[in-house]
């Protein structure tokens, strides 16, 4: 299923991704996967007020306690993206504790050492 939802995510039309995740989530209810890609699909799509629900999407699969990795790496980059750097570092540097050798480890090792600049 993790795979199928990374697919969907590829496809890039996300407002037809989240139409998708609000059905799942319908049926299954705080599930920590289907909230994390909830709020990538939101990240990804940046309409108004995506940034917020997103973050909410992040925060409920971390509250789970059985969120995806990748949701430390997106929560990274929202923070960023909203000029919240010392949360985004706090996000990556969690997902690199847990995923050192993730194929974007290096990636997201690049963007902190540019981030301290």
């Amino acid at each position: 299923r993790f795979g199928l939802l990374e697919d969907e995510m590829k496809r890039g039309r996300f407002d037809e991704s989240v139409a998708l995740l609000n059905r799942l989530l319908e049926r299954e209810p705080g599930n920590a996967t289907l909230l994390h890609f909830r709020g990538e699909a939101r990240r990804q799509r940046a309409a108004d007020g995506d940034a917020a629900l997103a973050l909410a999407d992040f925060d409920a699969a971390v509250q789970t306690g059985v969120e995806p990795l990748v949701t430390y790496r997106s929560l990274g980059y929202l923070y960023r993206a909203l000029h919240r750097t010392d949360e985004a570092r706090t996000a990556w540097r969690r997902y690199l504790e847990q995923a050192p050798d993730a194929p974007d480890a290096d990636l997201i090792k690049q963007t902190l050492e540019e981030m301290k600049s």
